[in-house]
Parts: C-alpha cells; structure tokens; sequence
C-alpha cells in the first residue's frame, strides 16, 4: 500500500481534507504510523480538529499535548483533545502506533451522546489520560481500529451499506475505551481545581494574553499564589506554561508558509514583528525565518 502524503498542519486528516457532506466517512479515520506516516511529522508541532485516541503497538512515543508530555510504551493509549498542539518524539525507529481520529459532530453522527467524549485532563491529572493496557485489551482495541480501517478504505459496496456497516464497530470502540476509563478515580481537591481552570484559560487566551495577572484575575486568586501552586503542582510556574503556549502556536503558525512574520506576530497579538521575533528568539535560541528555513529543511528530507 503507498504511503499517504501529509502536510505539517493536516497531518492525521485524510478524510476531513476532502470532506463534502454527502461523504459518510468525513470526520473519521484510522491513522497507521506503519502505512501513512513520513518522518517529516515528528519532532514539530502541528494543530488538528480531532479527537484521537492513541495505541502504542510496538516500541515507543513521546506525545506532547499542549503542555503536558507524555511517554508511551507498547500497550499504552493516549486520549488527545481537538485543537490541542501536539508534538510526536519517536523514541525507537521501531515504534509504531495506530490512532482512532474523529470529530465531535462524528461522534453525534453515530449516535453516541456527548457523554462518550473522550476524556482528557490537564495538570497534576493530566496522567489520568494515559492508561496501561492489558494484552486482552489491547488486542480488542487494536483489531476494532484495523477493521475500521479496512471498511472506511473499501469501494465494493455502497457508501450507506458500508457506514451501516463501521458505525456499530466505531460506537463499541468508544463504548470499549469508556469502560477501561470508567473505574478510573483520583481525588478532586480545590488546588486541583485551579489548576485544571487555569490550563483551560490558557488554551483559549494565550494568544491574546501572555501576562500571570491574566489568568490569575480571571480565577480570583493573586498571581503569585497562582505561580506558587503551579510550582508545587507540577514544578513549574505558570509564566513557564504561558511562554511555552505561545512558542507552540508560535511554531504550528510558521508552518504555515502562506503566512508572514508580520502576520504571525499579529494573530499573536504582539505589537509588531521585531517584538515576536525578539520573544521568539530568546526562548527557541532561533529567529522565526531561521525556524521556518529549518523545518521546511526537514519536510523535504522527510518526503524522500
């Protein structure tokens, strides 16, 4: 089978890319890191609109989802929410994982209920979207995510017949990775609370607002205190986590070659171009155009 070309930003995607409302499987796909993936996808930063729910088959992976760093040995998944930057590290040059990818209006189109979104918690829980498999577990999900797979890829029959066919099995994938999530507890202490509030807020503001007064105005709390937690949470303080957010967007945005410097710096919201590259340049020890040559370098290398 040839292996799919992916873009940095679109990677993960297939389907979404040539979405049209009457294609059944828009807003679902079963990724092969051994069939679809090229080289020039790790180690980089890239954005997509899905759910995905990550098995490690062989070897292993170390996802980054936003701020939170994940390392992955064979059996393990990983549940990553939509938007969320995410960085793949391959480990081994054996690894190999495969992934279930899907939309949330996917999810309402096969007729489960919201409850069944995949779970994923951030900061001092952030662990608890990571589980360990048993082998009889494994093997069920992985077999599920291969038949998807084979179906969603067929042409002998009908587009209607055939999704009439994948969606049970998509509904008992879910179901099935609910259940391995279901007896999962940790306690819920008020200092957690803040902490997973104050992961919240970055994700939708740290484009906007780079300042700790921000974020621990928006939570009633001073911004000390707020760094104080974060640092006895999860050993680090919360204007590490802003810089890092805003270097991440920072990077999936200078993938996209279509985009200017000066047009980055803005949808950043810095006042002009000499100051991102400054901030950009003093956290990655690189100027933006140098960062952007670079990886473009390893795109091409990759594809060969």
């Amino acid at each position: 089978m040839a292996k799919a070309t992916f873009t940095p930003d679109q990677i993960e995607i297939r389907h979404l890319l040539d979405a049209t409302a009457d294609n059944n499987t828009a807003g679902l796909t079963v990724f092969d890191s051994r069939l679809d993936v090229s080289k020039s996808i790790y180690n980089r930063p890239f954005r997509s609109i899905h759910f995905s729910i990550l098995l490690v088959k062989k070897g292993q992976l170390s996802v980054s989802v936003d701020v939170n760093r994940f390392v992955l040995l064979e059996k393990d998944l990983l549940i990553i929410p939509p938007s969320a930057i995410r960085i793949f590290e391959l480990e081994q040059d054996e690894t190999e994982f495969i992934s279930l990818l899907f939309t949330a209006d996917f999810l309402l189109h096969a007729g489960l209920h919201a409850k069944y979104y995949p779970r994923f918690y951030l900061g001092d829980n952030a662990a608890h979207s990571q589980l360990a498999l048993s082998l009889n577990e494994f093997e069920i999900l992985t077999s599920q995510l291969n038949l998807i797979r084979l179906l969603l890829e067929r042409n002998d029959v009908p587009k209607k017949k055939n999704e009439n066919i994948y969606l049970p099995i998509f509904q008992s994938t879910i179901k099935e990775v609910n259940l391995r999530f279901d007896g999962l507890e940790f306690p819920i202490h008020e200092s957690s609370h803040i902490v997973q509030r104050f992961f919240d807020s970055l994700t939708k503001h740290h484009t906007i607002e780079r300042e700790v007064s921000f974020y621990a105005s928006a939570l009633g709390i001073h911004d000390k205190y707020l760094s104080q937690l974060l640092k006895e949470k999860t050993g680090r303080t919360a204007r590490s986590y802003i810089i890092q957010m805003v270097i991440l967007e920072a990077k999936v945005l200078l993938d996209r070659h279509n985009l200017s410097i000066q047009q980055i710096a803005d949808e950043l919201h810095f006042s002009n171009p000499f100051h991102f590259s400054r901030f950009f340049k003093k956290y990655t020890t690189v100027t933006p155009s140098a960062y952007r040559n670079q990886t473009a370098g390893l795109l091409i290398k990759g594809k060969q």
